[in-house]
């Protein structure tokens, strides 16, 4: 029911995130689902269940925007620790 994707080394996923919702895509940011602080940025929770086959596709489609967009913009985060 759920997919954990790990995405490109200092990317936000949190960012990516909210960019696609911005665009009627939903995920939840790793850092939601980790204890510590920081934890998790570079991963997010797709569910896909109650979605058809059209609805997937292009979710993946605008995704895939975003993360590309995160690339060519260089918005990659500082690790700390």
């Amino acid at each position: 029911m759920f997919v954990w994707v790990k995405g490109p080394e200092g990317i936000d996923m949190e960012t990516v995130s909210q960019k696609a919702v911005s665009r009627m895509t939903a995920s939840v940011p790793g850092t939601f689902l980790f204890d510590r602080p920081g934890e998790g940025r570079e991963t997010m929770r797709l569910s896909y269940t109650m979605a058809n086959e059209e609805t997937l596709t292009g979710a993946v489609r605008i995704l895939n925007e975003v993360l590309q967009d995160a690339l060519t913009q260089k918005q990659i985060y500082q690790r700390t620790g």
